[in-house]
């Protein structure tokens, strides 16, 4: 029997991950999105780890599961995170 967390999981593609992902960037940074390059480490727009742990955070509550806090460090870019989120 599947609980209501899993229930409430959304399984979206890389793209659509990756576009919330620049979405979310573009407004923390106050840039527009075109500025958001996926491919660019998060340490180089300046991402503290509190600013990392409140991005994973939302986006755990975006897709409805829980995620490690620390995904950041393990796949520092936005193309990387949003591929290895879009496959657990």
């Amino acid at each position: 029997m599947r609980t209501e967390a899993e229930n409430n999981k959304k399984a979206l593609s890389v793209t659509e991950i990756q576009n919330w992902l620049v979405s979310y960037m573009a407004e923390l940074m106050d840039v527009d999105h075109d500025e958001i390059d996926i491919k660019v480490p998060f340490d180089e727009y300046g991402l503290d780890s509190s600013m990392s742990v409140t991005m994973v955070a939302d986006l755990e509550v975006w897709l409805g599961r829980t995620l490690d806090p620390t995904l950041i460090y393990d796949y520092p870019t936005l193309e990387k995170l949003a591929r290895h989120v879009s496959q657990v």
